[in-house]
C-alpha cells in the first residue's frame, strides 16, 4: 500500500517555496494545525522571514531538538517558535540565550546577549527566560 503524504508549500523571501510534510509543520504547532488543517490551506506566506531562518526552522521541527544555530538567524526563529506557537522550542530559545549569557564574554557578546534577552522578554512577551 502507497501512503500519501500531504505537503504544505512555504512561501519564503528570495526562494523556491519549501516543500514540507505538513505533519511536520503541525506536529506541535497548534497554529499550523489551524491554518493547515482546519482552514485547509495548502500553503504559508513566510516571507517575513530570511530562508536561511525559515529552513532552520523547518529542520528543528523536523528534528524535533534545537541545534546550536548561529546567532545570525536565531532571533526570527525564536519568533517563528512565538508566532507559531512551538512550545518546545521557544523553551529551548530561552535556553540558547541562557547557554549564551554564561558563554559571554567580549564586550560584542555582552551587548548581543543584552538584544536578544531584551527582544524575548519586551517584544515577544515572555514573562521570564
Amino acid at each position: 500500500a502507497v501512503v500519501s503524504t500531504q505537503s504544505t508549500g512555504l512561501i519564503i523571501r528570495d526562494s523556491d517555496p519549501l516543500c514540507v510534510e505538513t505533519e511536520i509543520l503541525t506536529a506541535d504547532s497548534s497554529v499550523f494545525r489551524y491554518i493547515l488543517e482546519e482552514c485547509q490551506f495548502e500553503e504559508e506566506d513566510l516571507r517575513d522571514f530570511s530562508s536561511e531562518a525559515a529552513t532552520v526552522f523547518v529542520t528543528l521541527l523536523r528534528d524535533k531538538k534545537m541545534i546550536d544555530i548561529e546567532d545570525g538567524p536565531f532571533r526570527e526563529i525564536n519568533k517563528l517558535a512565538v508566532a507559531f506557537k512551538v512550545a518546545w522550542l521557544e523553551k529551548d530559545c530561552c535556553e540558547w540565550i541562557k547557554r549564551k549569557i554564561l558563554a559571554v564574554s567580549s564586550e560584542e557578546d555582552k551587548t548581543y546577549v543584552f538584544d536578544e534577552s531584551y527582544y524575548a522578554l519586551k517584544r515577544l512577551g515572555k514573562d521570564e527566560l
